[in-house]
């Protein structure tokens, strides 16, 4: 889904569709902290999304989107650089990965369309907040739904 038409859809939830209570620039600032939110959550339920192989070698410098090791690998990170514990060239092992962060309306975010209703809850939630909203029921929905996934993927 490109950015542009996922801020249509957040537009609507925040009851904003004449363009008129939140900036384009605001919209991506809280869709970025949904982002971040909905990462963490589906790292934590183990989403096999979330997951990437690397092939790393010893003094290799950790990759940008790197939250940690999937399991247990003979590796420690000493100042951004990758150090193999066992003396192996090389390690092959998958670690859970960091969503990049939207910027522009073109960007296609970073998430399959069927994350997107989490994101926009999420972003929402943000947004409203800004404002002063009564938003105790969407906050309680978002634990719901972090349960939900959680409890998908036990």
């Amino acid at each position: 889904m490109i950015v542009t038409d996922f801020l249509v859809q957040l537009r609507r939830e925040v009851k904003d569709v004449q363009n008129v209570g939140y900036t384009d620039l605001e919209l991506i600032q809280f869709t970025n902290a949904a982002i971040q939110e909905v990462n963490l959550l589906l790292v934590k339920a183990k989403d096999p999304f979330m997951a990437a192989d690397i092939t790393i070698s010893g003094g290799m410098a950790v990759p940008d989107d790197f939250l940690g090791p999937v399991g247990v690998v003979p590796v420690h990170v000493n100042g951004g650089l990758f150090v193999i514990d066992d003396g192996s060239a090389t390690v092959s092992a998958r670690y859970w990965k960091k969503l990049p962060y939207i910027a522009a309306m073109n960007d296609t975010m970073p998430l399959p369309d069927w994350y997107m209703p989490v994101i926009s809850r999420a972003a929402a939630i943000y947004a409203l907040n800004r404002n002063e909203y009564q938003i105790d029921q969407d906050k309680g929905l978002m634990s719901e739904i972090a349960s939900l996934l959680e409890s998908a993927y036990a």
